[in-house]
């Protein structure tokens, strides 16, 4: 059985006119069944002589094959073998036999004895977040049913769009690539979808539901789930089409054609990209999906999408610290000059999801119509702005279908989610590409971040600087930063990874610094400090002989030199743990003589939030492992926790939750 993981699509709960119908029951990833790997391998390794017939040739399974057959040789992994590939480097293999968490993590530590693979991790079956099923019943454009898109002074958590609209500025000349369950051919939508450039990358037949595999048809046949169905998997619970995808792809294009509602960027394009179908879908599909419509090389004879892509957009997750594959794969995007945006998780957690945990990914999570921070969403590092995700009172309205199972009428509907707060940062940023183009796509992520509106006074938000990100998402306030930012300049971004087995006292962590010039000129006299907090500093060490260090107590300080256009540094520093895991962080900034602007993504602040294990989870606590509407695991009920532990428990739960407000 595959190793279901639920990704939830950053899209909570269904509105209907009987109330709010909850998300299917969360799993725990680290107990699911593991039966899919995926392998990445160094890009170098015909010239280290272990096994000239398996080079990585992406073209040609047979290679491909032989390289799975002997890393699985040599780590003496029995029933290990080759399905498909994802990038000239990363194949995903399949186990005859499923196994559990405890002996798949022995199993990955076997497979590392070869010297040609640089990481393993499993092909997780990743989840959407939500099932929007409310039909669309009056007038769209009220305010009511559209807050959303309004000023602060209709309401204060609408992303004022009206002023960029009114300079004509729409989105027009960029595409965002929407990475969901595909679409249906909405007559407000269809105008604006690339259809005959999207593509269906789910490549198992259940999932994929439409009798074939990947394809270039990437419309949804809906995604539905009968009880009866003799081919469910486990952990598969039942439950009516989604439609999701059709929804995101309606918040950020739905035509402004006077007929119903309107996208944010109803000029820009939409590039649909199926990777879920019944159940989700898998990891392995998504990071091949992300790489084509980035543009850069993964299944043989399909061509690069046209025009190119400047957004994707992930309105899906999964816990868990992020991956070095699915990192790897966001570096490449990120080199591409793309933009990733995922939603946060809506597990009303201190921590977010993969892949908007992943170094380089705007993380976006979701509040309500008042501008406060929905109950249900997540928050900690890695969130980059808060976005409208809406409430059962204001869900967040778009295009939808009627259908149950099969496809039947369009229509429009509510939803409620961080699914629904990342198109709109997604559709943000197209607008800003739209009307400055001759930005880089993460200068204009970091103007984003910086170009919002203060958090309520006394919210939840408020009162915890950082968590939610810098603040209210804002069209008009971010257009008008990018409109006046000087095109010729440096742009320095730093960002952290963490990895750790634990955060016990005593135990040794790894992190890496990244330092990025995504600028058109160079940085001069760049320099970095970083402060360690609850950490030991043990050494340090970088990838250019230009570094030199100075550690400095708690923290330490690097001059680094000049960085050209599309220069990078990774300083790596070894340390032990000191303190608790809850007061355990790092903050890293640079600064640098060259022509740069002061820009949020020059400070990065780490958490232990993004640890990395080798199964992509990370443990949950009692106290964090429900929330909002998502249902506790299955058997937490009855785990036997002592009367005074429980108590303990809830009364943590409700510290957390009362200020969210």
């Amino acid at each position: 059985m595959p190793r279901l993981v639920r990704i939830l699509p950053g899209c909570l709960l269904a509105v209907s006119a009987l109330g709010v119908v909850p998300p299917a029951a969360a799993t725990d990833p680290a107990a699911e069944p593991v039966q899919r790997l995926i392998i990445q391998y160094r890009a170098d390794t015909a010239a280290t002589g272990r096994v000239q017939a398996a080079r990585a040739v992406h073209d040609d399974p047979l290679s491909a094959a032989a390289r799975v057959e002997h890393s699985a040789g040599l780590g003496r992994v029995a029933g290990l073998r080759y399905l498909k590939s994802v990038s000239p480097t990363v194949h995903v293999a399949r186990l005859d036999d499923a196994l559990s968490a405890r002996d798949a993590q022995a199993l990955l530590e076997r497979l590392r004895a070869d010297p040609a693979v640089l990481a393993v991790t499993v092909d997780q079956r990743l989840r959407r977040h939500a099932v929007p099923t409310d039909p669309f019943f009056t007038n769209p454009t009220h305010t009511r049913f559209q807050w959303h898109l309004q000023a602060p002074s209709s309401a204060n958590g609408g992303i004022n769009a009206a002023p960029v609209w009114a300079q004509g500025i729409t989105g027009a000349g960029v595409t965002v690539a929407v990475l969901d369950g595909g679409y249906r051919p909405h007559a407000d939508l269809l105008g604006n979808l690339l259809t005959g450039n999207g593509y269906d990358f789910i490549s198992d037949l259940w999932t994929a539901n439409d009798g074939n595999l990947r394809d270039a048809d990437a419309s949804d046949p809906g995604d539905g789930v009968v009880a009866s169905d003799p081919g469910r998997p486990a952990n598969c619970e039942a439950e009516s089409s989604s439609w999701h995808g059709t929804h995101i792809a309606g918040l950020i294009a739905a035509q402004a054609n006077g007929i119903e509602g309107v996208g944010l960027s109803y000029g820009a394009r939409v590039l649909p990209v199926r990777v879920l179908g019944r159940c989700g879908g898998y990891l392995s599909d998504i990071q091949a999906g992300m790489r084509w419509a980035a543009g850069l090389a993964t299944v043989a004879g399909v061509a690069p999408p046209s025009p190119a892509v400047k957004v994707l957009n992930l309105s899906l997750g999964v816990d868990g610290g992020c991956d070095a594959v699915t990192q790897s794969v966001i570096d490449e995007i990120r080199a591409a000059g793309v933009s990733v945006v995922a939603s946060a998780g809506n597990e009303a957690a201190d921590t977010i999801t993969k892949p908007a945990n992943c170094m380089g990914v705007v993380g976006v999570t979701a509040h309500t119509r008042d501008g406060r921070l929905a109950t249900y969403a997540n928050v900690g590092a890695g969130v980059s702005v808060s976005a409208p995700g809406g409430d059962r009172f204001d869900p967040v309205i778009s295009t939808l279908n009627t259908g149950t199972q099969e496809p039947l009428l369009d229509t429009w509907g509510g939803a409620i989610g961080t699914s629904m707060a990342t198109p709109l940062a997604s559709g943000v940023l197209a607008l800003m590409a739209s009307a400055q183009s001759s930005l880089a796509m993460p200068t204009l992520e970091a103007l984003m971040r910086e170009a919002v509106r203060p958090f309520p006074a006394g919210s939840y938000c408020a009162l915890r600087p950082g968590v939610c990100g810098l603040g209210l998402l804002d069209a008009g306030l971010a257009v008008a930063a990018a409109q006046v930012a000087p095109a010729g300049q440096a742009d320095l971004e730093v960002l952290q990874r963490v990895s750790a087995r634990n955060w016990d006292l005593g135990s040794t962590v790894q992190l890496q610094i990244h330092l990025r010039n995504w600028g058109a000129v160079a940085a001069t006299a760049v320099q970095l400090t970083a402060t360690l907090s609850g950490l030991e500093l043990l050494s340090l060490s970088s990838d250019s002989p230009v570094v030199v260090f100075t550690p400095s107590g708690s923290g330490l300080s690097a001059v680094m030199g000049d960085l050209p256009p599309g220069g990078s540094r990774v300083i790596t520093v070894n340390a032990r743990v000191n303190g608790s895991a809850d007061s355990v962080s790092s903050t890293a900034e640079v600064s640098g003589a060259g022509p740069e602007p002061t820009l949020a993504n020059n400070t990065h602040r780490l958490e232990p939030s993004g640890v990395i294990t080798d199964l992509g989870t990370t443990p949950v606590s009692p106290s964090e492992s429900g929330g909002g509407c998502t249902a506790a695991p299955p058997g937490q009920a009855d785990m036997g926790l002592p009367l005074l532990a429980l108590v303990a428990a809830l009364a943590l739960l409700w510290r957390r939750r009362s200020p969210r407000s």
